[in-house]
């Protein structure tokens, strides 16, 4: 069973100066082309809510995304209604494919965050072509303590921040300065096991935000983490 992440589907068949029927066409291929790659048509589909937790969490999560482009939402809808798109009240597309992941199941998407996912994964190259990727649990879970680290600029989540960036030249402050890139995240937790990961981790945050290292902690975390079943997160609103 491949489970596939469907929201790259419409937002790259909607992207340029293709119509209405152009989006459609490109979609189908994009969908087909999935099918061939993984040689089965055993599949669920899934597309995000257009509410979701995480806004609950942090109003202004993804609250940078440009403008949607033109006929996305109907061709979303034609995914949906021609392929058996599911969609379900207050997740993510990713969220589903976490949730029903297993031992019987590849994922499909070029989405990074389901690198934090164990098992088999299909990304979808720019440009066309698949690379297969197998991730273990180590594997994983050293991806969600680099995004811990590294935050993510596309769904306006800060990680931790450069103090010494904070500042432009004029004194006003800057949007997103990172600390940690992936590869400085990834070399700092390289031959680590889980529990040290865990432990460093949390003394970065500790020192970056003293007294309040909980909450930007479990903020952060219940915003990058791929859940695996349905119970949402309960924490406090930033």
């Amino acid at each position: 069973m491949i489970l596939i992440d469907g929201d790259y589907i419409p937002y790259s068949a909607c992207n340029g100066k293709r119509d209405f029927i152009q989006c459609i066409e490109y979609a189908d291929r994009l969908f087909y082309s999935i099918l061939r790659e993984t040689k089965t048509e055993h599949y669920r589909l899934f597309f995000s809510h257009y509410k979701n937790f995480r806004k609950d969490i942090s109003p202004t999560y993804k609250a940078n995304r440009p403008p949607k482009p033109r006929y996305l939402t109907d061709t979303r809808n034609y995914m949906i209604d021609e392929y058996g798109g599911e969609v379900v009240s207050g997740y993510e597309a990713d969220d589903l494919c976490g949730i029903y992941s297993g031992e019987d199941t590849i994922i499909v998407s070029p989405d990074k965050d389901l690198l934090q996912i164990p098992g088999q994964i299909v990304i979808p190259r720019r440009g066309g072509g698949f690379e297969w990727v197998y991730v273990t649990e180590w594997d994983a879970m050293r991806n969600f303590y680099i995004q811990m680290l590294c935050g993510d600029k596309t769904d306006n989540v800060e990680g931790v921040l450069n103090p010494d960036k904070a500042t432009k030249k004029d004194g006003s402050a800057r949007k997103f300065q990172p600390k940690f890139t992936p590869l400085t995240a990834s070399e700092l937790l390289a031959g680590r096991t889980v529990e040290e990961m865990s432990e460093i981790v949390f003394s970065i945050y500790m020192q970056q935000f003293k007294d309040n290292w909980r909450l930007h902690y479990e903020t952060n975390k219940n915003l990058l983490w791929i859940l695996r079943n349905f119970q949402q997160p309960n924490v406090q609103i930033v």
